[in-house]
């Protein structure tokens, strides 16, 4: 049977009807259209989200339509799965269309007062981002933006170890040559 409701009007009233069967007749259109949202799941008030509410890809809060909205990526193009009024039920449908659950998104960590200071490491307000520059072979690269500080410091490690040749690092390791020099005493009478 179709998920599909519709509702006609006739002479005694109002009819829901699904897949050509008459569900239910109601005398007037409030009645008719409460019975249609209750069938439709249309009846479950809007969950509004908050700064507590989790995140998922994939699954977004819409203000212009008070919905939530599950999307799903096919061949480098977005289509809508659907809108809903929960975030549960976005879930629940994006489970449903794609076979697993949506990934959560971690929250992004913003700096505190006990953020630790790494050169090449800064927060963006404006992008909500750690953003990671490092210098090597004396150019300056862009690494990339990231949610917490934590992997913006391994990112830029793992960046300065790719980009800096394998013969500069046994240079580092290297000790400097002694240089023999004359001592002080030889050149005291010169002076």
């Amino acid at each position: 049977m179709s998920d599909r409701y519709n509702l006609y009007k006739n002479a005694s009233g109002y009819i829901i009807v699904q897949a050509g069967q008459v569900i239910s007749a109601h005398p007037d259109f409030s009645s008719a259209k409460a019975a249609l949202d209750h069938l439709t799941g249309d009846d479950v008030p809007v969950e509004y989200p908050t700064h507590r509410t989790p995140t998922y890809r994939n699954i977004n809060w819409v203000p212009r339509l008070d919905r939530w909205q599950a999307r799903i990526s096919e061949k480098q193009r977005q289509s809508v799965i659907g809108t809903y009024r929960t975030q549960a039920q976005a879930i629940d449908g994006y489970k449903a269309r794609v076979g697993a659950a949506p990934v959560l998104v971690l929250p992004i960590e913003p700096p505190s007062t006990t953020t630790r200071h790494v050169l090449g490491v800064t927060w963006s307000d404006r992008l909500k981002r750690w953003i990671v520059k490092t210098k090597a072979n004396g150019r300056m690269y862009r690494v990339g933006r990231f949610r917490t500080q934590a992997e913006a410091i391994k990112a830029q490690k793992r960046a300065k170890e790719l980009l800096t040749p394998p013969e500069r690092h046994e240079k580092r390791e290297q000790e400097l040559p002694s240089i023999d020099r004359p001592a002080y005493e030889d050149y005291k009478d010169l002076l």
